[in-house]
């Protein structure tokens, strides 16, 4: 009897091992060991927190943090996705594409706010809303180098692009119907950084979108666009796969609304509207000025910001538009100095030597 009671706790407690074992299995097959246990992404859950948790990427073109205040196309654009919900924004940068992809793969976000353009291969990982926007993909080059026309160009040049983009995507499919293209994909590296790697002549091309070159082009004036790569692309945001179909739904009410009232617009307006009279030929000397005149009169300009309550970078920036911070400019018009003083509006300001750049400043 006693050996029968043995045998029965031994086969119970195998059987408690086995269904241990199974549910662990289980959790492992549902949930890679290299990610987290996949939190909900649905709309329900959303509000119940109160919180959209989104992913981004830090750039002109997405999100980044001035004087302590968030800004962004894609953040303006996901402040508005939150406050449409009823809930908080959270917000968390990535450094990678490949982090970004994941951080979404493994439901630690309820979506990717991050300019991405819709692929194959990320439609094979993700799920995406509406379109809200689009792009092509160009091939940058240095300004008077070789002439770069076609894809067929492309052979046996230095090419390095950001790994899991679209750029990397695109080249892959190239690789092996033309000869001599070969390219690196990098994961640890900006387009910020290849830019200049392209400036330094370290690299032939890079590949980026058209509507990020266009925020980064007064920067590296030395580069251009050589051909678009690409047809035109859609852009939109990306959930995890089995994404609450409310959600999405939800995303292309808000989408359909913001569309229909001209918010759309006015955040693309606000994001993007000073690039359009840009022109290239200035950013060369502009920067010299920078370096060259800038230093000698930024106490200045911080000065009299402080006295103004203004800050002293739009002070400089209204100066440079005034005279490129050339403290002896004389207009044909009489007015001169660095802020571009008339002789009467001086006199009024108690300036008595309007080429003088202290006098000049705090007057302007």
């Amino acid at each position: 009897m006693r050996l029968y009671r043995t045998a029965e706790l031994e086969l119970k407690w195998i059987l408690l091992f086995l269904l241990v074992l199974l549910l662990g299995l289980y959790l492992v097959l549902r949930h890679p060991v290299d990610s987290p246990i996949a939190r909900e992404v649905s709309l329900e859950q959303i509000r119940k927190q109160g919180v959209l948790k989104i992913v981004t990427m830090n750039s002109p073109a997405t999100f980044y943090n001035l004087r302590d205040q968030n800004s962004g196309f894609e953040y303006d654009l996901a402040s508005d996705f939150a406050e449409f919900l009823g809930v908080r924004l959270d917000v968390n940068v990535a450094s990678t594409y490949t982090e970004l992809i994941q951080k979404v793969k493994d439901h630690e976000v309820d979506l990717a706010a991050a300019s991405l353009t819709v692929t194959e291969q990320r439609q094979a990982e993700l799920e995406f809303g509406p379109t809200y926007d689009t792009t092509r993909q160009v091939v940058i080059h240095r300004r008077n180098s070789s002439k770069i026309n076609t894809v067929n160009d492309l052979s046996d040049k230095s090419i390095a692009v950001i790994k899991n983009s679209s750029y990397s995507e695109t080249l892959e499919k190239l690789v092996g119907n033309i000869p001599d293209l070969s390219f690196e994909a990098r994961d640890h590296q900006s387009l910020e950084d290849l830019f200049q790697a392209v400036t330094d002549r370290d690299l032939d091309l890079t590949i980026a979108d058209d509507t990020l070159f266009a925020y980064y082009q007064r920067y590296f004036p030395r580069l251009e666009i050589a051909f678009a790569l690409s047809d035109v692309e859609s852009i939109a945001w990306g959930v995890p796969r089995g994404t609450d179909p409310m959600l999405i739904q939800e995303m292309i009410r808000f989408f359909n609304q913001i569309s229909e009232n001209g918010r759309l617009d006015e955040l693309k307006a606000r994001h993007r509207g000073y690039l359009d009279g840009y022109n290239v030929l200035y950013s060369p000397y502009f920067l010299k000025d920078i370096r060259a005149r800038l230093p000698e009169l930024r106490e200045l300009f911080k000065k009299a910001a402080s006295q103004s309550g203004l800050d002293w970078r739009l002070l400089a920036a209204v100066a440079y538009q005034e005279s490129h911070w050339k403290e002896d400019a004389v207009s044909p018009t009489g007015v001169a100095g660095i802020m571009m003083l008339t002789q009467r509006t001086a006199g009024e300001l108690e300036v008595t030597d309007r080429l003088d750049p202290k006098q000049s400043i705090l007057g302007g």
